[in-house]
């Protein structure tokens, strides 16, 4: 399956159709990442196959404690 941003910049390629909902609770979050606006939006699980950037300057990295978070701009 692909699946990529609106923009079309990243591309995720999964090695099957297979989406699944992660349940943040299990994570054993902080508090200043369960405040991240990131924790606050659907999150999802995949079996990666690769990801593609066309335009790197574009993507944003953060780090909210233990996690590396990339966004879209």
């Amino acid at each position: 399956m692909l699946i990529t941003c609106k923009c079309l910049n990243v591309s995720i390629n999964t090695k099957s159709s297979n989406i699944e909902d992660v349940d943040i609770s299990t994570l054993g979050l902080s508090s200043a990442e369960l405040s991240d606006s990131f924790f606050q939006e659907e999150i999802c699980t995949v079996d990666l196959g690769r990801i593609s950037k066309e335009q790197s300057c574009l993507v944003q990295v953060r780090n909210v404690d233990n996690w590396i978070i990339t966004s879209v701009s």
